[in-house]
């Protein structure tokens, strides 16, 4: 029981009723929307230090949830928790000896104090008198702090919640307003409330309580299944680990046998790079040794220079400045910068099986051809490079089908080349993927045929990117950018931003694809046009904008120029009905829609008819964005961490990723987009990355990391691909937009 714990262990209760920000007894508790409670005060404080007049950031530094201030602007107006205040008479029940209390009529503090459970305050010795005079109070129980029992403080805890608001205080609260959403009391409904809709307090409670409830022991229930499923996956974990050990020994035995044969080969071929490497080593040695040479030069001209200006008069100097200007531009008038090689990594992809061991026991696996370039002064030239293979293994226990072409190598898809396995009840399959590098010059060969590649290749990575442009920067103004979210792109490659936070800047940003500013519109309110914090955006088949109008709980419609055309949502929980919406993108002329605080996905028609959801009660915890792409929906889960996968009908089919920072992990994964290559790429908000997999789940590569620099971010939120495959990523905390290509 609770009130058993507290009267034994008093100072976890004074921790727990002590404000987290201050550290001092919460004084005035108020509890914010994310159900962090603080003191007036503090939370006055953190409203004048934010900056903005109608919201700030939760104190709490786990949670940073915007926090919209009141109508009236008084924090005042926040709800109070009545729990904290409850506990709080208790700290100072359980105090009294030491500390004292304040009588609740004349304001002193004495440690002879007497409780009223009625009027659940504390009255001194000289008010007390007054208190029982009274005819209305002479069925009040009064209590000395050190008389109380268990059932005392029980009694203490579950008084009801009065009224805050100044001259109702002594009105219990025993009624809820619906249209407010807020408990009332018998004064409100006359002053604040008149004419809305109200039912009694405690049949909501319990009906809220009895919903809860249910939900939880449905909860119970599917956590009950899932440990099944645990088992059941455990045990097919053991089934594959024993398989794997039988199927590892087959691999070896094949990989041990070929590499005998290729052994003789690698062999010839390395001692050939080795040849190739030591003659390139010797051009750039001798390439280094000019460049240092004439380093010492310039140096020694700067060194002269400097010292000529520090000692010699005014006269002298000005009298010998062409000198001293000729000498600089002689040895400064050649640029003598190396350029790096533009490389990317090559990966091949092969089946092999019996046939391809004999014929590697023939041919070549691949030769060297060698590219002599001119000797620039001043410049490295990186000579020829080998291309490389990456060997993925796969095995087959039963017996192929009789009628299988095995007549000869047929070419795939996507540069991948099939060789027929041998109709072996114990086959083993090889299947090796090529990647052609994209490079600068040289020749690379591969199954025999030549293939443009360089010798020194730094960084063969596939799907590496790197930033080419960087715009915006924090301000108001039309082209300036405030924690950018949401970002879209038209056919032009016009990239659409939503743009938030300070000073007022709650709008859409239109610019090209060179960051120039082309037009703005939308402005922080609650009318047609207007926006409460905009999140999503897309660009439809007619050019149409639309924007996720997240704090008005509803998505708006506007035409290319920006002139509002139409709308749909509202707050609540029906399937029309939204919730803080997030995410948007299009599913042919559908609009996908993350109804983040309902929990749901919601696909509408383009003139905003609800059509149908992906997702059920627990599916998601905080679902984000979603994107419909070959037949299948990926939506991102911020908090659970992970990306979940839906097929064409909506059916759960998968998830991957969890909590962490290594390959394939996430830190709060925000928005999705499918890039040119079918990869989907995930910005890694807390990671401070974008990562890139293929459609399957499966990592690829990844970039980024936490700075400003370029290429850095500090919470990327939303990604969208230009024509040409660029990415454009909204660099929130850094208000900017950046813009990334695949090297």
């Amino acid at each position: 029981m609770e009130t058993e714990l507290l009267t034994h262990n008093l100072q976890n209760l004074c921790k727990e009723v002590s404000c987290s920000k201050c550290q001092a007894l919460n004084t005035e508790p108020k509890m914010l929307p994310c159900l962090h409670s603080f003191c007036l005060n503090c939370l006055e404080q953190v409203l004048r230090s934010s900056g903005r007049p109608d919201t700030f950031t939760c104190p709490d530094p786990e949670c940073k949830t915007e926090i919209s201030v009141p109508s009236s602007g008084d924090l005042k107006e926040l709800p109070t928790n009545f729990r904290l205040v409850n506990l709080l008479d208790v700290v100072a029940i359980k105090e009294h000896d030491s500390r004292g209390v304040k009588c609740g009529n004349c304001d002193k503090t004495s440690t002879q104090s007497l409780y009223c459970f009625q009027c659940c305050a504390f009255w001194c010795n000289a008010c007390i008198t007054g208190h029982n005079i009274i005819r209305a109070n002479k069925e009040h129980r009064v209590m000395a702090p050190h008389d109380f029992q268990e059932h005392d403080f029980e009694n203490v805890l579950r008084r009801p919640a009065f009224c805050q608001i100044k001259d109702h205080k002594a009105e219990e609260l025993k009624f809820f307003c619906k249209k407010c959403e807020v408990a009332i009391c018998q004064t409100c409904i006359v002053a604040l409330h008149d004419g809305h809709p109200k039912v009694h307090l405690e049949e909501t409670a319990n009906e809220l309580k009895s919903n809860v409830m249910s939900e939880i022991e449905s909860y119970r229930e599917s956590i009950e299944k899932n440990m099944t499923d645990i088992a059941k996956i455990e045990e097919d974990c053991d089934r594959i680990d024993i398989h794997f050990h039988k199927l590892k020994r087959r691999v070896e035995q094949f990989v041990d046998d070929t590499i005998a044969v290729l052994e003789k080969k690698k062999q010839k071929i390395i001692a050939d790079l080795e040849k190739e490497a030591a003659l390139s080593t010797q051009r750039l040695e001798h390439d280094k040794n000019e460049i240092e040479s004439q380093v010492n030069t310039k140096r020694l001209a700067l060194i002269k220079t400097e010292n000529l200006l520090k000692r010699n008069p005014n006269a002298d100097i000005l009298q010998q400045y062409s000198v001293f200007e000729k000498l600089l531009q002689r040895e400064f008038r050649h640029d003598n910068s190396v350029a790096p090689g533009n490389v990317r990594f090559c990966e091949i992809n092969f089946k092999g099986n019996q046939n391809l061991f004999n014929n590697v026991k023939d041919e070549e696996i691949g030769s060297l051809e060698s590219k002599q370039t001119a000797s620039v002064s001043g410049s490295v030239e990186t000579p020829n490079a080998l291309r490389t293979s990456h060997v993925e293994y796969e095995q087959s226990q039963q017996q192929r089908d009789k009628e299988q072409d095995d007549s000869g190598t047929c070419q795939g898809n996507d540069g991948v080349t099939k060789v027929p396995v041998a109709q072996d009840p114990n086959d083993v399959r090889f299947k090796i993927s090529d990647f052609v590098a994209k490079t600068s010059e040289g020749l690379a060969a591969v199954n025999r045929e030549p293939l443009p590649h360089r010798l020194f290749a730094a960084h063969l990575n596939p799907g590496h990117f790197e930033p080419v442009l960087s715009f915006g920067e924090e301000g108001s103004s039309d082209g300036m950018i405030n924690f950018p979210w949401g970002v879209a792109v038209n056919e032009r490659d016009e990239i659409a931003i939503t743009d938030h936070g300070r000073h007022g800047a709650e709008r859409v940003q239109i610019f090209t694809s060179d960051g120039t500013h082309l037009r703005s519109f939308g402005a922080k309110g609650a009318k047609q046009g207007e926006f409460n914090y905009p999140t999503g955006i897309i660009f439809d088949k007619n050019r149409n904008i639309i924007v996720a109008d997240n704090g008005n709980h509803r998505v708006q419609l506007f035409s290319e120029q920006g002139e509002y055309l139409s709308q749909f949502g509202e707050k609540g929980s029906l399937v029309r009905q939204l919730k803080n919406p997030l995410g948007l993108s299009s599913d042919d002329d559908n609009i996908i829609v993350t109804d983040n605080t309902n929990k749901l996905v919601k696909i509408f028609s383009n003139n905003g008819h609800f059509l149908r959801k992906i997702g059920e009660r627990g599916s998601f915890i905080y679902p984000f964005h979603c994107v419909r792409y070959d037949g299948k929906y990926y939506v991102s889960d911020r908090d659970k961490h992970c990306v979940n996968v839906f097929d064409s009908d909506g059916t759960y089919l998968y998830k991957f990723g969890k909590k962490g920072d290594g390959d394939g992990n996430f830190n709060k994964p925000h928005c999705l987009a499918v890039n040119k290559a079918r990869n989907l790429m995930v910005c890694d908000s807390k990671n401070h990355r974008i990562q890139v997999f293929d459609l399957d789940g499966n990592f690829v590569s990844k970039f980024g990391t936490e700075g400003t620099g370029p290429g850095q971010f500090n919470l990327p939120v939303s990604l969208a691909v230009l024509s040409d495959g660029k990415i454009v990523v909204t660099d929130f905390c850094n208000h900017r937009i950046q813009i990334f290509e695949s090297v």
